[in-house]
């Protein structure tokens, strides 16, 4: 994996001037409970070096690039968030994307159709998420519509995977252990 800081640098640099200004204003105002906003003050006038140091020194490596796929997608530049979500393939533990993430990347269209119990998956995601992600995704009108609110809005890194995982062998074992035993 390339180093996070020129990841982010490399990232960022791909914003145009407004983008980036966007970029800033949601680092200001936090875009998940997870992490703190960044002081007004701090971003004033800042290039995008000094904006991936920022984000570095308040939230460590792993997180600024966490964050800066919320960040992306919650800007709707799902290319860009994407294209940095495949470059931070080292989880938490730092070893590649996980059994859980991968079963979520690979049965995404049956889980989406077949997800039944939603309201309880989304109340457990409720802390990993944007109260607006969240209200979102309740105000779905089908099953399915709120599963792909959570797939496009919440789960974007590894890790999120990971936890939706557990969750979902929590509410619905059956379903999983029957993806998983369909190869």
């Amino acid at each position: 994996m390339a180093n996070m800081s020129s990841l982010l640098l490399n990232t960022l640099e791909e914003l145009g001037k407004k983008e980036f200004s966007k970029f800033k204003w949601y680092l200001k105002e936090g875009v998940s409970e997870d992490f703190t906003p960044i002081p007004k003050g701090k971003l004033e006038d800042t290039e995008t070096e000094d904006v991936v140091d920022l984000m570095r020194d308040q939230y460590g490596e792993e997180d600024a690039g966490r964050i800066t796929v919320l960040i992306l997608r919650e800007m709707r530049n799902n290319h860009l968030a994407e294209k940095l979500n495949k470059n931070l393939k080292v989880g938490p533990s730092g070893r590649a994307s996980s059994d859980g993430a991968q079963f979520v990347d690979k049965h995404r269209a049956n889980l989406i159709q077949r997800v039944t119990t939603v309201e309880p998956i989304a109340d457990e995601l409720h802390s990993m998420v944007h109260p607006e992600k969240y209200s979102n995704i309740r105000a779905a009108p089908t099953p399915q519509e709120k599963m792909r609110r959570i797939f496009d809005d919440i789960l974007v890194t590894q890790e999120l995977k990971e936890r939706f995982y557990k969750i979902l062998l929590k509410h619905e074992p059956y379903l999983v252990k029957e993806l998983a035993g369909s190869g």
